[in-house]
This record gives C-alpha cells, structure tokens and sequence, in this order.
C-alpha cells in the first residue's frame, strides 16, 4: 500500500504485531525508525518488523514521506491499518489506541 507519513508526523508509539510482519519501502522523503536503534530511513531505505519485534517511526521532518507498506499475511495487517489509520488524530486518547492494537495481536511497547 502506498503511504504519505505527513511532515512533523509523529508516528506511532513503539509497538510489536504478533500476527503479521511489516516492512515499509521509502520511496521520497525520509523517516525517523525506532527498533533496536534510531535511525534515518532516506528514499531506498526499507525496514523490516518480523511478527513480534519492537518498532516505530515518524516524520519529525519538514517535507511528507512517501512510503510502501508491505505486511504478510496481508488480511490482519489492513484490517488494523485501516482501523487504526481512521483513529489517528492528536486528540485520540491513549487507551483507546491501546484498545485498538490489542484487538489486532498488537501491543504497544515502552
């Protein structure tokens, strides 16, 4: 699925799915990618979260990132993006975004 991360975007709190991988593609723009480390993702860059593994991005930059997002099996991954990506808003209340990854094998991760 191709992705526009705004500029200043910042991005998801750290968090593990059990029932899917993830990899995210940069194709312009750049993101910031927490893991096992922070570093800078730059058009080429890709990403990988096997099921499990701690992750998160943003954009604390000043121009949007266009990004491939790639997830296996494919089914579980929209299904959570999709819900998720309509309850995204600054206002949106940590627990119910708890709530939301937890119905989808996902978990949020300090």
């Amino acid at each position: 699925m191709e992705i526009t991360i705004p500029a200043r975007f910042a991005g998801p709190i750290s968090h593990a799915h059990e029932g899917f991988h993830e990899a995210i593609y940069v194709l312009g723009g750049r993101l910031q990618v927490t893991g096992d480390q922070v570093l800078e993702a730059g058009p080429g860059s890709m990403f990988t979260a096997p099921r499990g593994s701690r992750h998160g991005f943003s954009n604390p930059f000043d121009e949007d990132a266009l990004v491939l997002g790639i997830w296996a099996p494919a089914g579980p991954a929209l299904a959570f993006m999709r819900e998720i990506g309509a309850a995204l808003s600054p206002d949106t209340r940590p627990d119910r975004m708890r709530e939301l990854y937890l119905r989808h094998a996902s978990h949020p991760m300090p």
